[in-house]
């Protein structure tokens, strides 16, 4: 089930009898036209529809009057290369005694048209029915020119407007004496060579003919002299069905033909009787006996000698219930050949009154054809009567449009939506024939990488698109072949490929889980595993340049007994190079919580948080900064001893990540940055936290080897992002050493990344003490001993230090940081029409920062989850091409366990929601997303997976807000994943290299048993570019709000330094906007909280200060009166504190006199003046 659209706009009056055809120069440009019913004597003319965005939206005009017509019918249209779009109509008089062909020209895209000529001469007063064909293949000689065809009662005509001239030449009659009674309902095509084909019934003789010209239309005999007949009929003109019983169906013929070097072939479609036993002629036909045995059947036939000799006719759907199928149209593509058919079929209705548009396709040149599939979401009946009567004879017209070319195929027909008192208008639908191609989320495999870690689950994907779970066939799943589906080198099995039933997609995938008879796109995901590590070959040596493996996948269907496949290629790399292993292999974690980057949290005031690394040297304040106070150079400091201490304790074995603060569940969920813990001395001066980042790089070969200056760049992304891929124009900045490698990381443009350093914030200095010869991030790793050497790296993630603010604007609370190997022996490679990411490549490490909890029970506002991201436009020259060459970018949003009925939105304020739609509805079966305003886009949460396409655009990325709204029924204790990733597509100019040298014959041992010898490569395959995940643990609200507080009171300071045209601006508003429903939600109140860079205290929340001891002296002052006391804490504290009342000197004087332990009280805003005073045991008075 397709998008479906309306074209024709709200109209108060019908719309019937519609064509629509691609301008094959601009896929995006199409115009179509329909009848315009309305009461005879009344002034209409044809209606035009034209679009410019590929048929996701539309507009209307109409075409001008011909002097003497008073209304028109039957519209054509086709486009010229030029971009000139042209219309035929029946132009006809008040008396509708004299109807005219008549042609017109729009040079807008169909917005305004002009009148052109007449073509019909004018002894001709009964034309009907006209055919338009353009001339579109590059090669031939007669390109643009233009082809009519039209009957007058038994005649059929063409008319041919030469591309080289500016007028028609006079009709040609094309039919002889054979044709009786009417010609009425012919087609017009040519090939790719120029040849023309024209088909017509000839109602009289019951059959169906054709014409064939070679030389660009002079003549019309290239097949003899007399019309070639292509079949015979079972009924004559028109059959009356239930569905049609006013006006009856025409039986018309719809012609295709397709050439190459070895093909010749010629199509045909036309509706006629079933066949068989009360269904073989005209007096059979059903009529309005909606009980009739008899029914109607689309009929095909071919022929592959270019219309010499037609096969035997076939019926493309023979169901076996009591249902009529009509007016069909059959559209080939030009490009590769493929067919497809559109028509109307009652099958859905047992009345046979409702009818809906069926699509069929064949990619073998008809020989077979796939399950019908429905095209309209709900169906038509054209039986009953209209608001207006006069509309009701023309119920569904005579025919409906269909046009196809480089992969894409557009559908238009009458509607009247199910509705009985609505005329019809025209409703269109973009189409597509199933696909397949693969879906790379690890393409690339490295030597040491696969012999760390042998398995990869989600490695790959296959991708079956525009097809019906009951079209695919149940259990039906894709053949893999190729070198790397189970490759052996001398016997032993190096790779093996198997189902993926465990991993993060369920084998298969739905779109539409329940549906199985609407097309989708089902995905099959596979993992890799390298059972015996990597030997030599297939990897290549140390040295040796990269070895490319393919793999193919094809899958059969029923209409597709060859099947349909693809190809793709994976990377395999040599070693003794540094590397990160990202997924731990007894884990079998994500990718983007590597197992090589780790984050922690250390907060020094706090004794059991004050230690990240045991082991590891303490953290030492500068001089006498107070753990209240931010202290970066200690911190700077801190982290270095913790990188030496890694350096001297773990270089080759051991795993102290397991020792580190807060990893317990670092492969299972993000990692945790926090600006500080309360005081519970001092509820407004809390203990200042501080946030760092290790790296563990890897290195395997012999004993002794040794990797000269190898740098580990950390860059924290400003918000969360799915672009990790490696940029490096834009967020992978870098200072580039005169060798050209990356020596010293930079800001990303914009800000959207931002280096973190050892040594020091930002800075030219800093970058020289990290990265300068024997910098602190600026290593030679030796392997010692054994074959195996680690080396550890660091970073101060100082995001809460204001100065650091200033620059890093966090665009919100949820970040990627990205660890990068720079090795200039071993550069990270950006191969064209693609790019390298963490998933990919062992060079760079990826860990996702924060999570965002949800509340229970709580409110609806507090179930919303928010979460800004950043995200580059499409590439604009990834639009307009066939297959997966045309499609955008897309989001690929994996829901998990999210509660279904979840509302889940995407608010993009440089991008108008009605642009997304647009490309939404031209590429998926099934729309999902609605716009909730001029920016938002919205969709329920109802199945495993959601697609929408990134729009394509130039300059600034878009900076975006993806919120979550969760039904109410969470409760505490759950938790639930999100997955947002970005699909895009490796594309690469294919090169033939010179021939090599023939190599010598390899050792036996040796051998490769099942690699294919230079395989070709592929043209493009879809691949996973970056990958991020929201986690929602549910929470209570007492537990919530703090957190929340203080992230709303960040984001207000945030918001405050940040211009009003900056990109983020929007987004912080309204990211702030639902923080604040979250606090209200939560219990508490936004307007109370201040913007701060460090966070908020709730003083409802504050402790207030409190010291217990004993009293070691009264103060007075000169004049006697008491003043104050001082106190000695257990902890050896020496305390003063103030006052004047009677009453507490009596209290204190008790206290010191009788040593009583005492706890006193104090204000949050003065700690020297006791709130209370709180005696340990009675005193004695």
């Amino acid at each position: 089930m397709a998008t479906n659209l309306l074209l024709s706009g709200t109209q108060t009056s019908g719309r019937s009898e519609s064509d629509v055809r691609f301008n094959y120069n601009n896929m995006n440009q199409i115009i179509g036209a329909s009848n315009v019913n309305t009461h005879l004597g009344v002034v209409e003319t044809q209606a035009q529809f034209y679009s410019s965005d590929g048929g996701a939206t539309w507009g209307q005009s109409y075409l001008p009057q011909a002097t003497g017509d008073s209304f028109q019918s039957d519209p054509a249209v086709d486009w010229t290369s030029d971009g000139t779009a042209w219309a035929l109509t029946i132009g006809i008089n008040a008396a509708v005694t004299n109807l005219a062909l008549r042609s017109f020209k729009s040079i807008d895209g169909g917005q305004n048209w002009t009148f052109d000529a007449t073509l019909s001469p004018s002894s001709q007063t009964l034309t009907d029915k006209p055919a338009i064909w353009v001339d579109h293949s590059a090669s031939s000689p007669h390109r643009d020119n233009i082809y009519a065809t039209w009957h007058n009662n038994e005649n059929a005509f063409v008319a041919r407007k030469k591309s080289t001239s500016t007028t028609w030449d006079a009709a040609v009659q094309v039919n002889g004496s054979e044709t009786t009674f009417t010609a009425d309902g012919g087609d017009v095509k040519t090939n790719a060579d120029g040849d023309i084909f024209v088909f017509w019934p000839n109602a009289g003789g019951l059959t169906v003919l054709m014409v064939k010209s070679t030389d660009g239309g002079n003549t019309y005999t290239a097949l003899g002299s007399s019309p070639t007949q292509i079949a015979t009929l079972k009924s004559s003109f028109l059959v009356t069905i239930p569905a049609q019983s006013e006006r009856s169906c025409l039986v018309y013929i719809s012609g295709g033909c397709y050439k190459t070097a070895s093909l010749d072939m010629v199509y045909a479609v036309w509706m006629d009787l079933a066949g068989g036993s009360g269904c073989n002629a005209q007096s059979d036909a059903p009529g309005s006996d909606t009980s009739s045995p008899c029914k109607t059947r689309i009929w095909f036939c071919s022929s592959s000698d270019g219309g010499q000799h037609w096969g035997t006719p076939t019926k493309l759907n023979d169901q076996s219930s009591l249902n009529d199928q009509f007016f069909p149209r059959l559209a080939v593509d030009e490009t590769n050949g493929d067919l497809m058919v559109i028509y109307y079929d009652t099958v859905a209705d047992p009345g046979r009154l409702k009818a809906d548009v069926w699509m069929q396709s064949s990619v073998d040149n008809g020989a077979t054809w796939t399950k019908a599939v429905k095209v309209t979401t709900a169906p038509t009946n054209e039986a009953v009567n209209p608001l207006d009567s006069s509309d009701n004879p023309q119920q569904y017209g005579d025919y409906l449009g269909l046009t196809g070319n480089a992969g894409q195929f557009f559908a238009c027909w009458t509607d009247r939506r199910g509705s009985t008192n609505d005329f019809e208008q025209v409703w269109g639908a973009p189409l597509a024939m199933p696909s397949i191609n693969f879906q790379i989320n690890k393409s690339t495999y490295g030597v040491d990488e696969v012999t760390d870690s042998p398995t990869y689950s989600d490695a790959f994907c296959v991708v079956v698109d525009n097809i019906s779970p009951n079209a695919l066939g149940t259990g039906t799943v894709p053949s893999l072949s190729g070198a790397f589906d189970n490759l052996v080198v001398s016997g032993t099995p190096i790779t093996q490929v198997t189902e993926d039933h465990t991993g993060i997609l369920a084998f298969p995938t739905y779109e539409l889980m329940g549906q199985p008879d609407i097309p989708q796109r089902i995905q099959f995901p596979y993992k890799i595993n390298f059972p015996n590590g990597a030997p030599v070959p297939p990897f290549p040596t140390p040295t040796g340049a990269a070895v490319y493996e393919p793999m193919n996948a094809s899958i059969s269907f029923t209409g597709r007994a060859s099947g349909i496949s693809t190809s793709a290629e994976f990377e395999l790399v040599g070693g003794e190079d540094p590397y990160f292993t990202n997924v731990d292999p007894s884990h079998d974690n994500v990718f983007w919580l590597s197992q090589d980057l780790r984050v922690f949290t250390i907060t020094p005031g706090v004794a059991a948080l004050a230690q990240g690394m045991p082991g590891a040297p303490a953290f030492m304040p500068t001089g006498s900064t107070p753990f209240t106070q931010q202290d970066p150079t200690a911190a700077y400091n801190y982290i270095q001893g913790v990188v030496d201490y890694l350096n001297g304790s773990y270089s080759s074995s051991g795993d102290p990540f397991a020792l580190m603060a807060g990893q317990s569940g670092a492969l299972t969920g993000d990692s945790s940055v926090t600006p500080s813990v309360p005081n519970p001395g001092d509820a407004m001066h809390p203990f200042i936290s501080y946030n760092f980042a290790v790296a563990r790089v890897r290195l395997k070969g012999a004993t002794g080897h040794t990797a000269s200056g190898v740098k580990v760049f950390f860059r924290l992304w400003n918000t969360q992002t799915i672009d990790t891929d490696y940029i490096t124009s834009t967020t992978y900045q870098s200072h580039f050493d005169t060798g050209g490698f990356p020596d010293q990381p930079l800001p990303g443009v914009g800000n959207t990344t931002y280096p973190f350093f050892a040594t020091g914030d930002f800075s030219t200095a800093t970058e020289t003490s990290d990265y300068g010869p024997m910098g602190f991030n600026n290593k030679d790793i030796t392997i010692a001993s054994g074959d195996t050497a680690y080396h550890y790296f660091g970073c101060f993630i100082n995001v809460y230090d204001l100065s650091v603010q200033v620059n890093f604007t966090a665009a919100g609370t949820h970040h990627c940081m990205v660890a990068q190997i720079a090795y200039d022996l071993a550069p990270i490679p950006t191969p064209p029409g693609a790019t390298i990411s963490p998933e990919n490549s062992d060079k760079l490490a990826q860990r996702n920062l924060q999570i965002t909890p949800g509340d229970n029970p709580g409110p609806a506002d507090a179930h919303r989850i928010p979460q800004s991201f950043d995200l580059r436009p499409s590439p604009v020259l990834s639009i307009g091409g066939p297959g997966i060459l045309g499609y955008p970018d897309e989001l690929m949003i994996v829901w998990g366990d999210v509660p279904r009925g979840s509302v889940a939105s995407i608010y993009w304020p440089q991008v108008k929601a009605a642009d997304v739609l647009a490309l939404a509805s031209k590429m998926y079966a099934t729309n999902f997303w609605s716009a909730s305003d001029p920016h938002t886009l919205q969709c329920t949460v109802t199945e495993a997976v959601t697609y929408l396409p990134i729009p394509p655009g130039t300059g600034q990325n878009f900076a975006g807000l993806f919120t979550l709204d969760l039904p109410t029924t969470v409760r505490a204790g759950e938790s639930y994943n999100v997955l947002v990733r970005r699909i895009g597509t490796w594309r690469f100019t294919e090169k033939t290299p010179p021939p090599p040298p023939p190599p010598p014959p390899p050792p036996p041992q040796l051998q490769v048993a099942s690699r294919s010898v230079a395989p070709p490569r592929p043209r493009a395959w879809r691949y996973i570019i970056g990958t991020f995940q929201v986690t929602i643990p549910i929470a209570t609200s007492k537990e919530l709000l703090a957190p929340e507080e203080t992230k709303l009171a960040i984001l207000k300071w945030r918001l405050g330094q940040m211009a009003p045209t900056n990109r983020w601006y929007p987004v912080l508003k309204r990211l702030i906007a639902y923080i604040e429903g979250r606090v209200t939600g939560l219990g508490g109140n936004p307007g109370l909280i201040p913007p701060s860079p460090t966070g908020y205290i709730n003083p409802i929340l504050i402790v207030p200060p409190e010291y217990t001891g004993k009293v070691t002296g009264i103060v007075f002052d000169r004049f006697g009166d008491f003043e104050g006391f001082d106190f000695l804490t257990l902890a050896g504290e020496h305390k003063h504190f103030k006052g004047r009342e009677r009453e507490v000197e009596k209290l204190v004087y008790r206290a010191w006199e009788e040593r009583i332990e005492v706890t006193v009280r104090v204000s949050s805003h003065d700690k020297h003046w006791p709130a209370a005073i709180i005696f340990k045991r009675p005193p004695t008075f």
